[in-house]
């Protein structure tokens, strides 16, 4: 296994890589995503359509959302597969009903019945820890909270925590597919070969095309240029985003202490309520009064 990836400083956590290493096609005419899910899933994926990412929402001031990556399987379940960074549970608790609303939504705008709809899977592979257990792997669904007794297994939430698949692996070649397949990603995110990873890669041919294709897709200065370009504009967005909210919120403080001094109210409860030290509301006193 190459180090390219490493070297290169770009990880499959990014957005293209991510996308371009799942959906590339092998030497057998099959999607590198076509084995992750059949593990997952537990169940053979005869096709794979690739659907429109960027679905629009009609929740009034809720934004528009762009899927990693969504597709329609055997074209009788949906699937959205997302690599989250640096995530809290509380924000993927939110973020995992809000995309899951958006996407039966966008569906029945296109004309399907709720009583049609086909099954949904979220796919979260996170590059963090978010339980508070030892276990990489957990599938949610909607049931009863003291007995096992299922309400829908119509929408299913699949989190990945590629950080724990390696904790006490002494053989990789022994484990499970599904287990393999998060330490393949967990490689891929974090760079972390080794030599039993090697072999794991070695003893299995759908790995070994997949190393393939990671191989191709890091060896591509072009596609390095772009997914390079396409970080840094969002990280450009993120940072414009956060100073603009900063500048919006002094701006909101500032005409409350405005307000507030003009109701004559006291110095340390104005403090106490916007947050700005009592100096700085003194001087914006006896400017007013200059």
């Amino acid at each position: 296994m190459k180090k390219y990836y490493g070297t290169k400083k770009l990880k499959l956590s990014y957005d293209l890589p991510f996308k371009m290493f799942l959906t590339s096609i092998c030497d057998d005419n099959t999607m590198v995503l076509k084995g992750f899910l059949e593990s997952y899933l537990k169940k053979e994926v005869r096709t794979i359509e690739l659907l429109p990412n960027e679905l629009n929402t009609i929740f009034g001031k809720s934004k528009n959302i762009r899927l990693d990556l969504f597709v329609k399987i055997n074209d009788e379940e949906y699937v959205d597969i997302e690599m989250q960074k640096q995530i809290t549970w509380e924000v993927l608790g939110k973020r995992s009903r809000y995309y899951a609303s958006v996407i039966i939504t966008h569906l029945v705008q296109q004309g399907t019945a709720y009583t049609e709809m086909m099954p949904l899977h979220q796919i979260f592979l996170l590059d963090c820890n978010v339980i508070d257990d030892l276990d990489y792997y957990h599938c949610f669904e909607m049931s009863e909270k003291n007995r096992d007794i299922v309400l829908t297994d119509k929408v299913k939430v699949h989190m990945i925590e590629l950080r724990k698949s390696t904790t006490n692996v002494q053989d990789y070649c022994t484990l499970d597919k599904p287990l393999q397949w998060a330490i393949l990603f967990n490689e891929y995110v974090y760079g972390t070969t080794n030599q039993r990873l090697l072999k794991m890669m070695q003893s299995c041919a759908e790995f070994r095309k997949a190393e393939d294709v990671m191989e191709a897709i890091f060896n591509d200065e072009d596609f390095l240029s772009r997914a390079f370009g396409e970080e840094k504009r969002k990280a450009d967005i993120i940072a414009f985003t956060t100073e603009a909210r900063k500048i919006g919120k002094a701006e909101e403080r500032l005409k409350m202490t405005l307000k507030m001094l003009d109701h004559g109210m006291d110095v340390n409860l104005i403090s106490e309520t916007t947050g700005l030290k009592c100096e700085e509301i003194l001087k914006l006193q006896s400017d007013i009064k200059s």
